[in-house]
């Protein structure tokens, strides 16, 4: 099969993107973008495990200067065979970086697990001060499916001074329905209020 079919098949079972929004593809995730923000995509490893990373924004961006309001996804995979360690414990590795930071310049406004089927979700928000930028807050809504031993995180972040704004016009509807392995998934629902 090629890989157009591959790609057609798989948005096949997507509802209408919302307008302003488009389907995209990364790996084996759905996620909706808005429409004029910009995308990368590249593939590394972490610790020898495959990672690609998807990022949007409507910002220009560089590592140097990276975005303010922005969309992140990483997809890890192979955990089980590679570092002995199951997606779910996959989850915890990616968090604790986060959690062993300086918990005075963060604060955790939400922590919230659920299992469905073999997926088990994490949604983490905090607010964030980073040197030299403003101040954001940052959802992360994790996936890992225990089945195919994959993890995905979706960060989406904003200047908390436009996070209300920012997160009604374009969070919650990139992050209220996206595709993983095959399977249109809800985000839990939570409260985005700082």
């Amino acid at each position: 099969m090629s890989a157009r079919k591959i790609r057609d098949s798989i948005r096949a079972p997507l509802p209408s993107p919302p307008p302003g929004f488009v389907w995209r593809l990364c790996g084996e995730a759905s996620i909706l973008k808005p429409a004029h923000w910009h995308e990368r995509e590249q593939v590394s490893t972490i610790h020898a495990l495959p990672v690609i990373t998807y990022t949007t924004s409507p910002e220009h961006w560089c590592e140097e200067k990276p975005f303010e309001l922005g969309l992140t996804l990483h997809v890890l995979s192979g955990s089980r065979k590679i570092a002995e360690a199951n997606a779910r414990q996959m989850v915890f590795a990616y968090l604790r970086p986060l959690f062993d930071a300086d918990q005075k310049k963060k604060g955790v406004l939400l922590f919230k697990r659920s299992t469905n089927g073999a997926f088990e979700s994490t949604v983490f928000q905090f607010r964030d001060n980073p040197p030299g930028r403003a101040s954001r807050m940052v959802l992360k809504c994790i996936a890992a499916n225990t089945t195919t031993d994959r993890v995905h995180a979706f960060t989406f972040e904003s200047p908390i001074a436009t996070w209300d704004e920012n997160w009604a016009r374009y969070g919650n509807p990139m992050l209220s329905k996206t595709g993983v392995d095959s399977a249109l998934i809800k985000s839990p629902t939570h409260d985005t209020r700082h």
